[in-house]
């Protein structure tokens, strides 16, 4: 019998009869990662070092060819194979949040950048909106540190003039987790308010995304 289908026998019966959720992190990752000439407990052993050195499986996008490389898997082949399976899942898991029909809140908008609670550095997005609060799109303007030097108005609402928005939402993650503004976030704030007004699309609110909460500039006050 084939190596591989010997040792991953078990496994793979497991997932037949009861389906992938009876599988454990570390075996799914060995399977992605397992071929004809990969012993399972070699994958497995990967499977174990991937695992703890990501620590959260929602950081499982995070890894990369150089991660796999270091921990001791360095055919290109298998990981890209691994990698395409983990990016596979993310758009899978982002196709069925997809866009809210209608904002009615500061939770309606975390939820649609719940991608961003885990990110290793700041992603400043915007999400465009029509006259009833629909969205219709939105983008990632800049990623790294938060300043007005680098995100101003041109950049924040050059689609939304582009696309005839109504308005507005900025959002952006703070990689600390902890969704308390910054003296630099209110004055963004502030910033991209002053401008919206100029322009007539108005920034309807600014939200910060933390690890396990958000925080709405409007609702402290710094959009009015």
């Amino acid at each position: 019998m084939n190596l591989f289908i010997e040792m991953c026998r078990e496994l793979a019966e497991r997932l037949r009869e009861r389906g992938p959720g009876a599988l454990s992190t570390v075996e799914l990752i060995g399977l992605a990662l397992c071929d004809d000439d990969t012993p399972i407990e070699e994958a497995l052993n990967v499977g174990a070092a991937v695992a703890k050195a990501v620590g959260n499986i929602r950081d499982m996008h995070q890894v990369s060819p150089t991660t796999l490389a270091d921990l001791g898997f360095a055919d290109s082949a298998k990981c890209a194979r691994f990698l395409a399976t983990v990016e596979l899942g993310r758009r899978t898991c982002d196709r069925g949040r997809g866009l809210a029909t209608e904002i009615t809140g500061p939770a309606d908008v975390a939820a649609m950048f719940e991608d961003l609670r885990t990110l290793k550095q700041e992603h400043f997005c915007v999400l465009l909106v029509d006259a009833k609060n629909r969205p219709i799109k939105r983008w990632t303007v800049h990623i790294g540190t938060l300043t007005m030097s680098v995100v101003g108005p041109r950049e924040v609402f050059r689609e939304a003039v582009r696309e005839g928005a109504c308005g507005i939402f900025a959002v952006h993650n703070h990689p600390s987790g902890d969704p308390t503004p910054s003296s630099e976030d209110y004055e963004v704030t502030g910033m991209l308010c002053e401008a919206g007004k100029v322009l007539d699309v108005p920034l309807i609110d600014h939200i910060i995304i933390g690890e396990r909460d958000h925080t709405s500039l409007r609702s402290l006050g710094a959009i009015r």
